[in-house]
């Protein structure tokens, strides 16, 4: 099953044509800001297994079903109302992953030639991983940027330099990168060891081993546990 907020395509004419699609509630980005928000997140487990059922199960699905890869799971593209959650923002959806995270740390361990299914849900699952971050430990959305820039895309342990070059010191933006990998890193051990093999400085593409969906399912449960 494919949970989206569409439901169905209107042509005016040859060049013209509107999704109508139905109300699915609050994005995320917003919803986690208010009052109440993430404490039910954290001590409610049945929302967080319907967040697995409603977006994780969707986008590996998709995946499977579809061989569409989201690419833009976030915040901003998983709607929340009352108890259920939504995936949307569906426009990037590809057979293969964007090009800048081809060799990317999460994706490295793949082949670069064909479409796998196997990267896609890779790519899926670090993108959830990423989400349930910022809603389990309220990151914000720069802390969030550099996790995502250095596991999904191919840039290295550097970002933007400021153009002053005294800029130092512990809000320079290395500083503010190495403090969001920690973070990160620290949530990953909180979660055990299975995660740990999605987002690994060491996995290389001679070590790599078809993984099935019932493996990145496994993943999913463990994060959202």
């Amino acid at each position: 099953k494919i949970k989206h907020p569409y439901i169905a395509v209107m042509t005016t004419d040859l060049y013209h044509h509107f999704l109508i699609m139905r109300n699915v509630g609050t994005s995320l980005a917003v919803m986690r800001a208010q009052d109440g928000f993430l404490g039910k997140w954290k001590t409610h487990p049945d929302f967080r297994r319907k967040f697995g059922d409603d977006v994780g199960m969707s986008a590996l699905n998709l995946v499977e079903d579809v061989n569409l890869c989201h690419n833009e799971i976030r915040l901003s593209n998983i709607a929340v109302h009352d108890d259920s959650f939504c995936l949307v923002g569906f426009e990037k959806s590809r057979g293969n992953v964007p090009s800048n995270a081809m060799k990317s740390r999460v994706l490295r361990r793949y082949p670069t030639g064909l479409a796998s299914s196997e990267r896609n849900m890779m790519y899926t699952i670090a993108q959830i991983g990423m989400v349930v971050f910022a809603l389990d430990t309220g990151a914000q959305a720069a802390e969030v940027r550099d996790v995502f820039e250095y596991w999904l895309t191919e840039q290295q342990l550097k970002l933007r330099l400021p153009h002053s070059k005294h800029q130092k010191g512990p809000n320079s933006p290395k500083s503010r990168q190495r403090r969001s990998l920690a973070n990160f890193d620290a949530w990953i051990k909180s979660k055990g060891g299975l995660i740990g093999t999605v987002f690994s400085e060491t996995v290389s593409s001679a070590a790599m081993t078809r993984e099935s969906k019932g493996y990145f399912v496994c993943i999913l449960d463990a994060m959202l546990a």
